[in-house]
This record gives structure tokens, sequence and C-alpha cells, in this order.
């Protein structure tokens, strides 16, 4: 995968408050991850999980499935813990395999 691409999606997801309460779970960060999934409750009116399905709609409308396929296997061999994390814990894994 082209390295600009990849930072490309990595933006449409990673900067959000969702994407931030993944990183804080993923590492170890408990106090950090409960008080951006309140903030998350808070300021919108669902769930975490809910907001990883909206998410996940939302990049799915910028990137074509062959896209997420190449971002997967970059992130299985350069970023094999979140990836791991994304398929244990997340919401936003399963709505991106929806990807048509």
């Amino acid at each position: 995968m082209d390295k600009k691409r990849k930072e490309y999606i990595d933006l449409l997801w990673e900067n959000t408050l969702y994407g931030q309460c993944v990183f804080a779970g993923l590492n170890n960060q408990t106090n950090e991850h409960e008080k951006i999934a309140e903030k998350i409750t808070k300021e919108y009116p669902f769930s975490v999980e809910e907001a990883g399905k909206i998410l996940a709609s939302n990049v799915n409308q910028k990137i074509n499935r062959g896209e997420f396929i190449k971002y997967l296997k970059y992130m299985e061999t350069e970023e094999p813990d979140l990836l791991q994390y994304l398929y244990l814990n997340t919401t936003f894994y399963d709505e991106m395999l929806k990807i048509n």
C-alpha cells in the first residue's frame, strides 16, 4: 500500500474521538479510555460501539474494499497489535468488512 494512501486512511479514523478511544484501550490507558468513552456518549446520542459503526460507514464512503484489504494487510505486518485490538474489541473492524 502506498504510504500516502495509508496515512489518508489513518486520518479518516485515528484522530476521531473513537480512534483516540481505540488507542487508549490498545495502550492499556484505562482511565483515558473511560474518559474518552464518556465524552463520546455525552457529546453524541449513541454508545462507543455505535460510534464505531457510524465511523466505519463514513470511511466506507471514501475507500473501496480493495483499499481496505490492502490496509489490513499493511496493518497485519506493520501494526499487528492494533489490528488484533480492532478485531477483538471494536465494532469498527466488523463494519469495515462490510465495505463494497
